[in-house]
This record gives C-alpha cells, structure tokens and sequence, in this order.
C-alpha cells in the first residue's frame, strides 16, 4: 500500500476494471509473502512475539517477529510481486499481485500493461540521476538511502538510460530489493562477507530419518487416537462417547481400527481418526509409532495438584512457551518453583 501511494497508482479506465484492487490477490497473498488481512495462520497472529532469528540478532539476546516471515520462499515472491507491480502494472501475469480472475494478455510488456487492474504513473520531477534517486529515497525509504545505495542506483539509472530502456522502472525495481526499503534503522554496509558454512562430506552410510510433524497450537490427541475396544477394565470407548458428547466423539465405526501388543496399553485395539489413512498405513506397516503423554512436565501432576506443585514449566498454557520448553535442554530454564 506504501508502494501503490508514493508512486500513484492509478486504475485502469477499461469496463470492469473498478474495485480490482479490493481484490489484490488475496486468496493468494497468504502464501506468498505470509500475510494477509484477517488470516493468521494460528489465534497467535502471524509471529510470536518472542522470535529470534539465527545469527547476529539471537547471539546479541534480542528478538524480531517481523524476520518470522522472511523465509525464503517468502522473501522471494514478495520481491517477484514488487517487481511485476513495477514492471507489469496490478496484474497477475509474471507473479503479480494482480487479481487473478480477470482477462489478461500476459505476452508482451505493453499487452501486460494494457490489461492490468491499474499501474503506477510517478514521474520524478527532475531528470538529474542523482536528485531521481534521492526523489524516490525520499518516497519509499524515509530518505534513508546509504551512499553505497545510492552510488548503485545512479549507476544503474544512468546505464539503463543510455541504453534506451526505462531507468525509472530499473530504479523502482531495485528499490524494493534495497535493505533501506525493508527496514526502518539506518544501516551501514560493511566489506565483510558473509561466512560460508562449511560443506559436509557424505561418508556413504544409509540414510535413516524421524519426521516430526510439528502443529503450532494445540493437537486434540484424543481425537486423533481413540480407545476402540478389547479394553481390559471398562468399556473405554463408551466412556470416551459419554465424556465427549455426539457433537465431538468420533463414531466406532469411522475410527480406523489398529492393534497393539495385548497387555502393553489399557485396550488392544486403538482407533486412528478417519481423516489420517495414511498415518494408519504406515502404522500397520511398522514405519511409524506412536508416543503419548509427552509434555513439557518437569514432574507428576494431576488435576487436583498442579497448582501446588514444587516444580511445573513457565507458562504452562501458553502454546508458544510450551514449544520452546519441550526442547530437553531448555527444561531447567523453563522450570520455575512453587516454593514459598
């Protein structure tokens, strides 16, 4: 939105082409860049507060939610939609944010341009390099453009210009690729190159691997295995129906039914959910296990003594400090005393 304001965008005048840009890609926007109004991922917005990305930043003790987004993926179809919106116009052609239900003729850059949902119509008001390039400082980095910045960006004006192309759309383009436009504290370019990590050497041996599937949040773990039946005490499973009611209880029937050693668990037959056939499969087939009750406890507790317990982790319904605690060698720093 700061883009389509400082460099004025207007839409286009075609039938039909009023309010697109309501629709600016958002069933899209999610996916591509990590955001989109009224969709976090989790009730915890979009970051967690407390996020530390690997590097300078965590080694320094500090934190920054907004680097959360900046995966790679992320990073790189926000640049692709900056650059079309420069280059194309709002369309959706060559990874545009641009509605992607309207007609488009994506072949050539003036059909691109021509069927866009509108495009950007700044003109700088000098044709100095030098003073288009603080203009445009101005407008999308606060005028917070290094020197080295700068020297780049008349570079490339100047080149682009004498070669008969469009400088100030080179210029646009690389601008939304500059540091200065994705952060607000000034920044100080250094000669440093960033290290390398070091290459590991394959030493030939058979590739063996656990796979976690980690859900931000909580997981209904009784819903998703069930007791079915062979259950050595009571009738487990009518307990499970007469606790979760019909709205919530899965039915005996839909549950996928697997058996485990007899004596080792209360039943010795477990129901899956209905909706994970393949967890199941590679259940039956040994490729996969289950482990329950796994937590963040530091001791036994139960429900009548988990408040006056000596030791118990940080926050104990917090989702993200529980996340963080379930790492083993993080258990004592997330442990706090009850203690008087």
């Amino acid at each position: 939105m700061h883009v389509l304001r400082a460099l004025e965008y207007q839409p286009s005048p075609l039938p039909g082409f009023s309010g697109r840009l309501l629709a600016f890609r958002y069933q899209h926007k999610n996916e591509w860049i990590g955001q989109q109004p009224y969709s976090s991922p989790t009730v915890f917005n979009f970051f967690l507060p407390e996020y530390q990305p690997p590097g300078p930043v965590s080694a320094a003790g500090l934190v920054s939610p907004e680097a959360q987004l900046a995966t790679t993926p992320m990073t790189i179809s926000f640049l692709n939609g900056m650059v079309a919106l420069v280059r194309d116009g709002l369309s959706s052609c060559r990874s545009g944010f641009g509605f992607n239900g309207a007609p488009r003729t994506c072949g050539s850059l003036e059909n691109r341009r021509a069927t866009a949902d509108g495009n950007l119509t700044f003109a700088p008001e000098s044709s100095v390099p030098s003073e288009v390039v603080d203009e445009l400082g101005l407008l999308l980095t606060a005028g917070r453009l290094s020197n080295h910045t700068k020297a780049h960006m008349v570079q490339a004006y100047t080149a682009e210009e004498a070669e008969g192309g469009e400088p100030l759309t080179r210029l646009n383009s690389l601008l939304m690729a500059a540091p200065e436009f994705h952060a607000t504290n000034h920044l100080t370019p250094t000669d440093e190159a960033r290290q390398e990590a070091a290459k590991v050497t394959s030493m030939g041996r058979p590739y063996k691997a656990i796979v976690v599937l980690f859900l931000h949040g909580g997981a209904d773990t009784y819903n998703l295995i069930v007791p079915h039946s062979n259950c050595a005490a009571s009738d487990l499973y009518a307990e499970y129906e007469a606790v979760r009611g019909p709205a919530i209880a899965l039915p005996k029937e839909k549950l996928l039914p697997f058996n485990v050693s007899a004596g080792s668990q209360p039943c010795s037959t477990f129901g899956l959910h209905p909706e994970l056939p393949a967890l199941h499969d590679l259940y039956l087939s040994g490729e996969a296990s289950f482990v329950a009750n796994v937590g963040a406890l530091v001791q036994p507790v139960t429900k009548a003594t988990w408040r006056k317990t000596k030791h118990m982790p940080n926050s104990l319904f917090a989702h993200n400090a529980q996340q963080a605690c379930m790492t083993p060698a993080v258990t004592v720093a997330c442990t706090r005393s009850l203690t008087p």
